[in-house]
């Protein structure tokens, strides 16, 4: 038990260390929910979801969410268009599983987005990236086989 404890509590100072809550993919004042959408990583399965860049398709322009910061955000606002999201999809107790998938989402004003990863149902090699509108339900699913 106490084992379990030390492992918990090592993993939370770990993963607190590497990420951010919140990042603006904008510049300027902050601008109301109605305005922008809203990604959110997930961090209650079996993989944490932190993002790495984004592709704005309009201008071809990539930019990096951890840009002059030293910590991954969890949380991305984001201003409406289409972009390519590079993820990061760390698992939880094994380290050396991790996956970069880049997944394409059409972000709306108003709207949230959760982006979660899995293993893929009775496979051991895939993992699969979801992005789930919170408001519709409407799920994109992008599989990523890992290496």
């Amino acid at each position: 038990m106490k084992k379990l404890l030390v492992a918990g509590l090592s993993f939370l100072i770990f993963s607190c260390s590497l990420y951010q809550p919140l990042v603006r993919a904008y510049k300027g004042s902050p601008l109301s929910k109605d305005k922008i959408g809203v990604l959110m990583g997930d961090e209650n399965t079996e993989f944490f979801v932190s993002f790495l860049e984004y592709t704005n398709t309009a201008d071809g322009q990539v930019q990096d969410y951890v840009s002059g910061l030293t910590k991954q955000p969890l949380v991305v606002h984001m201003l409406p268009g289409t972009y390519l999201i590079k993820l990061e999809c760390l698992h939880r107790r094994v380290s050396n599983i991790s996956v970069n998938p880049s997944i394409k989402v059409e972000v709306k004003a108003g709207m949230t987005y959760e982006v979660q990863c899995q293993r893929a149902p009775q496979t051991k090699n895939k993992i699969i990236a979801y992005v789930i509108n919170q408001k519709t339900t409407e799920t994109l699913e992008v599989p990523v086989y890992l290496r």
